[in-house]
């Protein structure tokens, strides 16, 4: 069990001179730390003390053992930078500036504003206005050469072999990031890039702020990409302005099962797509035992708060899933979904309780929470002021394929615009028509009260009708945080009591 450092410019020629943290000589750099094995228990700090780890990726493929983890300890103000800073600009045409670059360019950012990539460089009219082609990068400055305009940092282009921020396919790891910030990659901010032969097991996320990747670009990049891992936990990360959050993905042959996973206490707002997410894809990939808890999302351009999905051309299933405590609000389609496309199959003997959906379905069909399931408890939920794109709405959508396969039940819901609240199946209900239909019959058909849900608190009034409404589900569905665990800052709950 060893201590080593590394360090953006570090000297050191290997591990063994790269023990005491002094930099540089004492330090590793990232290339040298990606050419040296590790050993169970040893402990690799990241320091920040050369700067920002530009168009650097952290491979860490070695693997600890139970209770002999590799940890990697993270200084606060670490962060990796998928940017190029491009200088040498010469003027093109009037406003427009040109530098060589010779790999293709897929994003860009000045001083930290995402620029707008145009189709050419006549084209290029306003700040931030880009384009790219024959190893020339044409930037719109009206104030002069982006050299001197922009210096903090710079112009930062994204190119289309950067990768991702860490690479990590080990098992039995800690990464604790403390805050460590990942942008600009043209992949994922961190990603477990197991194969699907190599699934991996027990590993620890945590206190990583992964944003600005690929965002509103037509590419499958996640800030967070956890594949192929079991008894795995991301905690109190934060992602945004990503293509999609975190994503949980099943893709070993074979029915090879991605199981045990909890992401919790996590913030993810403003992506393009899903804010946190499952996906088990394309033949016969079984998932068990995910939980999702006190997350908050919100703010999704073209999709979910919290997605699980079942996909495929072939058979694939989730089952025992717990999503609970969660509050997910402003997203273009539903807050919480259980989706199934494809030969996917229902989702099975799983809960979604305890969440708070609100103003979610802005762009088109999406209410408060949709299920495709048999078997679940979908109970102590609010969901208010849901699916305002369409004729009509729903808080809580069910697809069982006839009669009452799920219970919905002590859940408060809520829609000042329309009285059907249920879609079940190609039925909509009212809150008494559900009732009569069996579901809802401890159900509030009320306000919640919010506190000030627009701006993003959704505690209680004193006056709420949820207050002391909800019921106590009991073991294990009332199971709390891990330890060491807290909500991310900000969360404001409005969960309905006593579950």
């Amino acid at each position: 069990m060893a201590t080593y450092y590394v360090a953006e410019g570090g000297e050191a020629a290997n591990k063994a001179a790269a023990t005491s943290g002094t930099y540089p000589g004492g330090c590793m750099s990232v290339s040298v730390h990606n050419g040296e094995t590790f050993s169970a228990g040893d402990t690799i700090n990241v320091v920040s003390d050369g700067g920002v780890f530009r168009l650097e990726t952290l491979d860490i493929y070695e693997s600890g053992t139970s209770g002999n983890e590799i940890t990697y300890e993270f200084d606060s103000d670490c962060v990796f930078s998928g940017g190029k800073l491009i200088s040498g600009w010469t003027e093109h045409s009037g406003s427009v500036w040109k530098a060589t670059q010779n790999t293709e360019i897929v994003d860009l950012h000045y001083d930290g504003t995402q620029g707008a990539e145009q189709v050419s460089a006549a084209a290029c009219t306003a700040a931030g206005h880009w384009y790219w082609a024959s190893s020339q990068l044409y930037l719109y400055s009206s104030g002069g050469d982006p050299d001197t305009v922009y210096t903090d940092p710079g112009v930062e282009a994204t190119e289309t072999d950067r990768g991702s921020g860490i690479e990590v396919t080990g098992d039995y790891l800690v990464l604790n990031g403390n805050g460590t910030e990942i942008k600009y990659t043209s992949y994922h901010g961190i990603d477990s890039g197991n194969t699907d032969t190599t699934p991996s097991t027990n590993i620890i996320i945590q206190d990583f702020v992964c944003h600005d990747i690929m965002y509103g670009l037509g590419t499958t990049t996640r800030g967070i990409m956890l594949v192929d891992y079991s008894n795995a936990i991301v905690r109190r990360c934060t992602t945004h302005h990503c293509r999609s959050g975190i994503t949980i993905f099943n893709y070993a042959t074979g029915g090879t099962p991605t199981s045990n996973v909890v992401v919790e206490s996590c913030l993810s707002h403003t992506n393009t797509h899903s804010c946190i997410a499952t996906l088990a894809q394309n033949g016969n990939r079984v998932m068990s035992n995910i939980t999702f808890r006190h997350n908050r999302t919100y703010g999704s351009a073209e999709g979910q708060g919290i997605s699980f999905n079942n996909n495929g051309s072939n058979t694939s299933s989730t089952h025992e899933v717990y999503c609970y405590g969660n509050i997910c609000y402003g997203h273009a389609y539903h807050g919480i979904e259980f989706y199934v496309d494809g030969n996917g199959e229902p989702f099975e003997d799983s809960v979604c309780y305890g969440n708070t959906c609100y103003g979610n379905g802005l762009v088109s069909s999406g209410g408060g929470i949709y299920a495709y399931a048999v078997g679940m408890l979908i109970k102590n939920n609010i969901c208010a002021q849901n699916n305002q794109a369409q004729a009509n709405y729903y808080e809580i959508r069910v697809l069982d394929g006839g009669g009452t396969q799920n219970i919905v039940d002590y859940n408060c819901c809520y829609n000042s615009f329309e009285p059907d609240l249920y879609y079940e199946d190609s039925t909509y209900y009212t809150h008494a028509e559900y009732q009569t239909f069996g579901q809802q019959a401890n159900g509030i058909d009320d306000d919640p009260k919010f506190t000030d849900p627009d701006n993003g608190d959704f505690t209680l009034q004193s006056d709420s009708p949820c207050i002391g409404d909800g019921v106590n589900l009991g073991s294990p569905y009332n199971i709390a945080l891990l330890p060491g665990s807290t909500w991310p800052d900000g969360v404001l709950t409005g969960d309905r009591d006593n579950y």
